[in-house]
């Protein structure tokens, strides 16, 4: 098991881990490896943005989102920028009662990880959490609709907002429509695709011909600047 064994946490734990260039990328300080009760404290911050007075909590898919990020900056010669930072977060709103969400779920997010971090609770666990196969109601995921907010503050002191969201579950309807898109993008768009091969992220392998497809399925993309 991952969680058994100390090298392979110390790869999961590299912001960095899937770059194929990782000798190019940022030190990971190996002469300070990061705790498990510092992973854990990470996880548990709540945090105010003081730009707009909302506060923020983990998400759980940032682990792995924020990776594939970073990689395209590599894959594309790191096009983003070499300064370039990304994270994601939950956005709770705003308030004394968004702050306790805030903090509620950090709470939730870190006594989750430290139970599956350990083998007698884990056990536990996998007798509890959903098991492969089950999921959300029919009606549940009709329901289902998803919406993001990527801000950007640029070297240059601009600063932009791109919003990203469709009225279908992300989990299930949303992500079988990117699949599906992302497969007729292979089918017939080839000539207008990137001209990129190997393990590819989905904005090097797909880019805007995938947001083209995606858009004429009533998904939102929208950029803004902010200042």
């Amino acid at each position: 098991m991952v969680n058994d064994d100390p090298t392979l946490r110390h790869v999961l734990a590299d912001r960095y881990a899937f770059s194929p260039r990782r000798a190019e990328e940022p030190a990971r300080h190996p002469h300070r490896p990061m705790s498990q009760l510092a992973r854990l404290r990470r996880l548990v911050a709540a945090r105010r943005d003081p730009s707009t007075g909302r506060w923020t909590g983990p998400f759980a898919m940032a682990g792995y989102n924020t990776r594939l990020v970073r990689l395209s900056n590599t894959l594309t010669d790191w096009s983003y920028g070499r300064g370039f930072r990304y994270r994601e977060v939950s956005d709770l709103g705003a308030g004394p009662a968004a702050a306790l969400r805030a903090a509620l779920l950090g709470l939730a997010s870190a006594s989750l990880a430290a139970g599956l971090s350990w083998r007698p609770t884990r056990t536990i666990l996998d007798h509890v959490l959903p098991r492969p196969g089950q999921g959300p109601s029919a009606a549940r995921r009709a329901a289902g609709r998803f919406r993001m907010e990527i801000t950007a503050d640029t070297s240059t002191g601009a600063r932009y907002r791109t919003v990203v969201g469709a009225d279908h579950d992300p989990g299930y309807d949303g992500t079988a429509i990117m699949l599906a898109e992302s497969a007729l993008c292979l089918a017939f768009d080839a000539p207008r695709l990137p001209r990129r091969s190997g393990v590819l992220t989905p904005a090097t392998a797909l880019g805007d011909v995938l947001v083209e497809r995606l858009q004429a399925q009533e998904f939102t993309f929208r950029v803004e600047r902010l200042s």
